[in-house]
């Protein structure tokens, strides 16, 4: 049952005390305030007689109107703290990190940026529709909103409240953020041992990105989302101070939501949970040694043992004490399996019990004895028709890592170069092209060709990405990672069956080759401007003379390449995207590396506005404007290196701001 009709009924009962009382005691007994002060002869009559029919009346009347007075202050003085809450809040909300901003907002600096801020910087508007798209996909005005669905369903089963993973998404678009930031630029055509990481995000995420994608409608076939449910989520702020015991089918499931929920909630959110490393083997399903490598990550805390609990707890309402009344908001919470009788336990109980705490202790699995208790069906929902998050062991797994990408205590090592997409195959004069940078369009002898089904797309740049071709199980995976593979399976045949029937029928040869259980494109019959891209830099790779190389970069650099299936937001367009972007980088510090100084600062100027998210590309234009003595021109570039990277929840250390600032009134690199 709802909580509204009580909060209702509440409402309604405190405004008839407010209104109703004064009213009827004006009416009954007059004016709580006397119009003239007792003289002597009635004071003496009061004092030989006190207790008469007319004073008891009054007496009640002062009472009842002293409990009035009592009412109204401690409406206001609850008003007072509910504004300054919202007021705090709100000065919260503009701050652009995906853990302090809004997270409505995040979902879409995650869809459109990822799809916006790549090669091409200066596009501004999305592009137009591809030729023979389904209508109204990619067009320059956003299709509509579809109603927010309470929660996002996995394909094992688990359950995800809106707003989770609304974080889920963010926390992705960051760890891509972070990756463009820390990576560094190859100067030379040899292997790149710094290049950072292109592994594609955990499996989980990739679901949650394709569930909550606003710009792919889905084929024709496919359900339509799931509106709104009249469904009250818990999370961290919702549960109840002292005891909790989480009990049912989904009680550990709903114990690894809360973990995730903490740990996507940021180092400064405004609650706490800590948990033991025991614990956090149980809900991984693995043993405590292995989970020992797991750190700290976002509000979540994970302690060796049980009784280390108490005093991080301690330390983090110390701190909240010194913020200035952000007690009140905060939620510190024990999340174990230990018994309740255990003497950590019995000692955060007894300070959960104190006037104003907000300590609360949630038992996973243990027969209630005392506290609050709720029966949790295996989908989260509790008796009284509320839902919380549950996830399972794989699941739980995905977006713990997620979260130590997205928000590292401490820096994360660069690590190995990507694996590689494949050679390139040779430029031809087939009939049939695929333009996959930029717009997607298809074309036969010029003539736009019609893809029916939106999957479709994906299929032909995946192929395009993967020249060497993908199996059918791993491509069904990457289309859609929201659905079973039972179901992913059939879907993948019907759309490739239909394709290869729209490609037959315009150049009347197979173009999609199927070797086994790979598909791929056949570079006979279909020619695709990545591939001559690709085949632009190996050439300069693989150039015999410096001057050569020079001229195959100048190419490239001449026409910067549009960002890779412009407009889309598919989970797995991340890494290819990466990927081509960090090439096109190289390309520029590689010429500028054997160019004078001034044409060396425009190349470099240039691989900025590819990704101006960079730290090492704006370390070395710091220091080619001090080589030119344009010391002036460095707080500029601070500036605008800071907006940039404010604007995606990132900050710039305070190491690069002094090494900039030293350059800019010195010179000295």
């Amino acid at each position: 049952m709802m909580r509204w009709p009580r909060q209702v009924a509440a409402g309604l009962m405190l405004t008839l005390l407010l209104v109703g009382l004064p009213l009827a005691l004006v009416r009954l007994v007059g004016w709580p305030l006397p119009r003239r002060w007792p003289d002597q002869e009635q004071l003496a009559s009061w004092i030989a007689e006190p207790l008469t029919e007319r004073t008891l009346a009054a007496a009640f009347a002062v009472a009842a109107w002293l409990f009035w007075l009592l009412l109204v202050a401690a409406v206001v003085a609850d008003l007072v703290v509910r504004l300054r809450r919202t007021v705090r809040w709100l000065r919260r909300v503009p701050v652009p990190t995906p853990l302090q901003a809004t997270a409505t907002g995040l979902v879409g600096a995650t869809m459109l940026t990822a799809a916006s801020a790549d090669l091409a910087p200066s596009a501004t508007t999305a592009p137009p529709p591809p030729t023979g798209a389904p209508a109204g996909e990619d067009s320059e005005r956003p299709p509509p909103a579809p109603a927010a669905p309470a929660g996002v369903g996995l394909p094992d089963g688990g359950w995800l409240p809106y707003a989770l993973a609304v974080q889920v998404v963010s926390a992705a678009a960051l760890v891509w953020f972070r990756r463009r930031r820390d990576y560094i630029p190859n100067t030379s055509h040899t292997k790149n041992d710094r290049e950072g990481d292109l592994t594609p995000l955990p499996a989980t995420v990739a679901a949650v990105q394709a569930a909550l994608d606003p710009t792919d409608p889905g084929d024709s076939q496919d359900q339509p989302r799931q509106p709104a449910l009249d469904v009250e989520v818990i999370g961290l702020g919702d549960l109840p101070t002292g005891l909790l015991h989480l009990t049912g089918p989904g009680a550990t499931d709903a114990g690894r939501g809360l973990l995730i929920a903490a740990a996507l909630a940021g180092h400064d959110g405004p609650h706490t949970l800590v948990t033991t490393t025991a614990d956090l083997a149980t809900l991984l399903d693995t043993d405590p040694s292995s989970a020992g490598a797991w750190k700290d990550t976002g509000a979540l805390r994970i302690v060796d043992a049980v009784h280390n609990a108490f005093s991080v707890l301690e330390e983090r309402e110390a701190d909240s004490c010194r913020q200035a009344d952000e007690l009140a908001e905060r939620s510190l919470i024990l999340l174990t399996q230990t018994s309740v009788t255990s003497g950590t336990v019995v000692d955060c109980l007894a300070r959960a019990a104190l006037p104003g705490s907000s300590w609360t202790v949630v038992v996973i699995g243990e027969p209630p004895a005392v506290g609050h208790a709720w029966q949790l069906a295996a989908d989260g929902t509790t008796t009284d028709g509320r839902r919380l998050c549950v996830l399972g062991g794989a699941a739980f797994r995905d977006l713990l890592t997620l979260a130590r990408q997205a928000y590292p205590t401490t820096s994360d090592a660069r690590r190995p170069a990507p694996p590689t997409t494949g050679t390139p195959p040779a430029a031809g004069t087939s009939r049939l092209r695929l333009q996959v940078l930029g717009r997607l369009e298809i074309s036969c002898d010029n003539a736009p060709l019609v893809v029916r089904r939106s999957a479709a797309w994906q299929v032909l740049v995946l192929l395009a990405v993967h020249p060497d071709g993908v199996p059918s199980e791993r491509m069904a995976g990457m289309i859609w990672p929201h659905h079973r593979p039972s179901v992913t399976a059939t879907r993948l045949y019907t759309t490739i069956s239909d394709l290869r029937g729209t490609l037959r029928a315009a150049t009347g040869s197979g173009v999609i080759a199927r070797d086994g259980d790979l598909y791929r494109l056949d570079p006979d019959h279909i020619g695709v401007d990545l591939w001559h891209l690709r085949a632009t830099l190996q050439a300069a790779a693989r150039a015999a003379t410096p001057t050569a190389r020079q001229q195959a970069l100048r190419a490239i650099i001449g026409r910067p390449p549009e960002p890779l299936a412009a407009g889309r937001t598919w989970p797995w367009l991340a890494a290819a995207r990466e990927a081509l972007r960090r090439q096109i980088i190289d390309a520029h510090t590689n010429l500028a590396g054997n160019c004078d100084p001034q044409t060396a600062l425009v190349l470099l100027q240039q691989a900025i506005d590819v990704d101006p998210l960079n730290e090492d590309l704006h370390r070395r234009t710091a220091q080619a404007l001090v080589d030119l003595g344009q010391h002036t021109a460095i707080p500029t570039l601070i500036d605008s290196y800071a907006d940039h990277l404010a604007s995606v929840g990132l900050t710039m250390s305070d190491d690069l701001r002094e090494s900039f600032t030293r350059q800019a009134s010195s010179g000295v690199a």
